[in-house]
């Protein structure tokens, strides 16, 4: 899972959510401008505040076409929805920091999911979802006034690495096989 390329999933369920990667959706324009409205819901002021500034909107002209273009180039991102009524409600990114062995895992919700425990549903069927496609550490990061993301890792098994953290940023750490 070293590289965009390595990684062999491309959907897991659970019991409430389907995650797919979008980049099949994207290709089609019709799909593509509902994920555009969706985004829509999505990035919004109270979504971003604690997550990097590079996941919030540009000024630029068709600000949503960009941070979709920006985040084609980072790594693999897969759309959360309700499987019952394919409701969107988030992603789920996972990149390569160019370790091989080691990947960056991030998500966001829309903001009348939270609460309802879709962000520990979604990380423990990804860390399902990968579990025995060889070893591997996930890495998450969490702004320390984040508590409730952080406790959707620690759920899940993640560990606090505070080698790797700072004043502002936690990283936590799961190693699976």
């Amino acid at each position: 899972m070293g590289s965009k390329e390595d990684m062999r999933l491309n959907a897991f369920q659970t019991k409430r959510l389907h995650v797919q990667d979008w980049q099949a959706e994207l290709g089609h324009p019709q799909t593509r401008e509902l994920i555009k409205c969706d985004l829509v819901q999505l990035i919004t002021p109270e979504v971003v505040q604690y997550l990097p500034p590079s996941l919030a909107l540009g000024t630029q002209s068709d600000p949503i076409e960009r941070w979709i273009k920006d985040r084609q180039r980072g790594g693999r991102v897969f759309r959360i929805r309700r499987r019952d009524r394919n409701l969107f409600l988030g992603l789920v990114f996972v990149f390569s920091s160019g370790e091989t062995a080691v990947s960056h895992i991030g998500y966001m919700f829309v903001q009348n999911a939270w609460g309802q425990g879709y962000a520990s549903e979604c990380v423990a069927g990804l860390v399902a979802a990968l579990s025995g496609n060889g070893a591997m550490t996930l890495q998450g990061g969490v702004a320390r006034d984040n508590a409730a993301s952080a406790r959707v890792l620690v759920k899940n098994g993640f560990c606090a690495n505070e080698e790797l953290s700072d004043n502002e940023l936690e990283i936590f750490q799961i190693k699976i096989a």
